[in-house]
């Protein structure tokens, strides 16, 4: 029988890593709190319905 080695250790990350996580982490929570509130308001009813042809530019344009 062939006796197994010991596993090597993991590579430590770079201090920079983490420290780059916690820094957005905490420019997303910035982020979170400075922004308005959401509210059911701010979400039109009629979102992704397609307005009539009437409406449309190109129904304005004259035939050539």
């Amino acid at each position: 029988m062939v006796a197994h080695e010991a596993p090597q250790p993991e590579p430590k990350s770079p201090m920079w890593l983490p420290a780059l996580g916690a820094a957005l982490f905490v420019l997303a929570a910035i982020a979170w709190v400075v922004s308005p509130p959401f509210t059911r308001a701010d979400v039109s009813m009629d979102a992704g319905i397609d307005a009539p042809a009437s409406l449309d530019a190109s129904a304005d344009a004259s035939p050539d």
